[in-house]
């Protein structure tokens, strides 16, 4: 009698990874992490190609756990609460050609395809920086007729209507009309809602 068990091709999940995002997720996902973080700022800067998100959280104690499918690095508790994959910097690897981060005192930068191919990735030592920076360059607006900046400035108006963390683009910030806390908000068993009840039907 012979057995079988679950396998991976570990080169070609990687590949199909890909699949399970878009340039939108991409920039979700750096909102998630910085907020999971503690933050109380996020800054995005997008100038030509070149996208850096940089926040004042708690920072990454090991930068491994950036690039570690399905390994997130939070801890139990906000797994569990928020369904945290470990996915989230993995989303930018697809969208870009070179990734840089910047965490505490310890940083790495690579080429996009280096990394999904599996190679070592020198972390090096380097002055001690307050919160994460991720510098993405190589990056097109998934839109033609826009510029990155007006891309990206589109989806954080979207992403940050109800956002708790202050976010700035290129020194800016972001509208967020849904933190007021005089908005009439409602708990439900799923969550808060906001509902309009004087609206017209």
């Amino acid at each position: 009698m012979s057995t079988i068990r679950l396998q991976t091709n570990q080169h070609q999940l990687i590949a199909n990874v890909r699949h399970a995002f878009t340039p939108n997720s991409m920039l979700g996902e750096l909102l998630q992490n910085a907020r999971r973080a503690q933050a109380s700022h996020i800054q995005v800067v997008a100038d030509g190609n070149t996208l850096i998100v940089s926040d004042n959280g708690t920072g990454i104690a090991d930068l491994q756990t950036l690039i570690f499918i399905a390994e997130s690095g939070w801890d139990p508790a906000l797994k569990e609460r928020e369904n945290a994959f470990g996915l989230g910097v993995l989303s930018t690897l697809y969208f870009a050609k070179h990734l840089s981060v910047h965490s505490g005192n310890h940083a790495f930068h690579a080429a996009t395809a280096t990394i999904i191919r599996g190679d070592a990735i020198e972390v090096y030592p380097t002055r001690s920086h307050t919160g994460t920076e991720i510098r993405l360059d190589g990056v097109q607006s998934p839109i033609p007729a826009l510029t990155l900046q007006e891309w990206v400035g589109g989806q954080l108006g979207r992403l940050c209507e109800a956002f708790p963390v202050r976010v700035s683009l290129n020194g800016v910030d972001i509208d967020r009309p849904l933190v007021d806390a005089d908005l009439p908000w409602r708990q439900t068993s799923v969550g808060q809602v906001l509902l309009d009840l004087g609206a017209d039907p």
